[in-house]
């Protein structure tokens, strides 16, 4: 179970790294940027174009608000509560009961 827990929040971790350096605006040509992006794109790209990404202006930052990003996340989170329910029910019914 710690090693699907590592696995899933790894992910979580990077994916949460891209929304907020797209919505810093931070710059795509930089190589660790880019890297981010490719790595984390296979996650994302699932869910593009559900919403449209939308231009955002904080504080004179000029970023991308990516909904797909957001929507990765909570589908990630989602597979990992399942995948923890089943491991841990399938290791709960081998242990021996006492009653």
């Amino acid at each position: 179970m710690r090693i699907v827990t590592t696995i899933f929040s790894i992910i979580q971790l990077i994916l949460a790294f891209r929304f907020i350096l797209q919505l810093l605006g931070a710059n795509a040509v930089n190589t660790l940027v880019q890297g981010l992006y490719d790595i984390t794109q296979p996650f994302v790209s699932l869910f593009e174009g559900i919403f449209a990404t939308m231009n955002t202006n904080i504080f004179g930052i000029h970023g991308v608000f990516e909904p797909a990003t957001v929507i990765a996340v909570v589908v990630i989170s989602f597979i990992e509560w399942a995948l923890f329910k089943l491991i841990s029910r399938r290791s709960g019914s081998r242990t021996v009961r006492n009653v």
